[in-house]
């Protein structure tokens, strides 16, 4: 459902194959980059490349592997698309000092594109998924605008705000495209989404972590991923997690109680009292909520997470969870 080109400075562009046109999504871009103290590593001259076919945990697939020079530095790219996830091409950079002195690595950036408008579309030019956390709450799904930046880093963005998943998705009302990570473990990185104006958006995924690289050293960024959809950024999350159990994760089903309504104690804030819960208890259950969350405030200390025995008793705390099952 997709396939990757690339260039001869090993830029890339991505092509759907939803049907028999194949038009590119995007331009050739220097998708993959690399900075060092005032300079960003962009522009890599094809040396050599070799295609295999593989099978990992992810299942079968084809891989093709490149390798270009900047100056000093050099970079191999593979990417791979899997026959059980054919909208998806999994890509693994990896740089390489080939000089003589020693270079300061500043950070690097994975699955940079600029995706265009449609010019005839009515509405929004653009819809997008992005759960960066931060202390205005803004919206996971919302439509984009001209001039609008968001840098979803998955790091604490507040006391009290940070993570998200490791996808953000862009989508016209034809096509979507959908860049993230496939590691196992949480990353510090951004996801910037930005519409830089009326006609285009741009997606990232980046990290700014500082390392120095001695002659023959080299590292690997993260496992990151392109994908292609029709429809919202539901299909990408379905495909995240069908990636994501591939390596071993299990996901729980829910049990059909767990789609019943949700009331929130948020309104009562971080100084919520046991008896302000208990008190609205009898008008959540006549409005048909199944659910009660405490949310935020009932805890001593955040990362301690127990219970604050100055405003919840623990006799009483059983005794107000009995009550709730009732």
């Amino acid at each position: 459902m997709l396939r990757i080109e690339f260039d001869r400075n090993l830029h890339s562009r991505v092509i759907p194959l939803f049907d028999a046109a194949a038009k590119p999504l995007v331009p050739f871009s220097a998708s993959e980059t690399v900075s060092t103290v005032g300079r960003v590593w962009s522009d890599f001259a094809l040396t050599s490349s070799h295609d295999e076919h593989v099978s990992d945990a992810f299942g079968e697939g084809e891989r093709l592997t490149l390798t270009g020079r900047c100056g000093e530095l050099l970079k191999n790219v593979s990417v791979t698309i899997y026959d059980n996830f054919p909208s998806i091409a999994v890509f693994d950079v990896r740089y390489t000092n080939d000089g003589a002195t020693r270079l300061s690595v500043r950070g690097w950036a994975n699955q940079q594109y600029l995706l265009s408008a449609n010019a005839t579309t009515a509405g929004p030019p653009f819809w997008s998924y992005q759960s960066g956390s931060y202390e205005k709450r803004p919206d996971w799904v919302r439509p984009l605008h001209a001039g609008f930046r968001q840098e979803n880093y998955l790091g604490m963005n507040a006391s009290d705000y940070g993570g998200g998943t490791p996808v953000v998705d862009v989508w016209r009302k034809d096509i979507g495209l959908a860049v993230g990570h496939i590691e196992p473990m949480p990353r510090l990185i951004s996801l910037p989404v930005s519409m830089p104006d009326a006609g285009h958006a741009r997606v990232a995924v980046r990290s700014t972590h500082q390392q120095t690289l001695e002659p023959g050293e080299g590292f690997h960024t993260l496992r990151t991923f392109v994908s292609v959809h029709q429809g919202d950024y539901f299909r990408t999350l379905t495909e995240y997690r069908r990636l994501m159990v591939r390596q071993g994760f299990q996901m729980a089903s829910a049990p059909e109680s767990a789609y019943g309504p949700i009331w929130c104690a948020w309104g009562y804030g971080r100084s919520v009292q046991l008896k302000q819960v208990y008190d609205t208890l009898p008008t959540a259950k006549k409005l048909g909520f199944s659910w009660v969350t405490l949310d935020d405030g009932w805890q001593n200390n955040y990362g301690d997470w127990l219970v604050d025995p100055k405003k919840f008793d623990p006799k009483k705390l059983i005794s107000f969870i009995g009550n709730l099952a009732n």
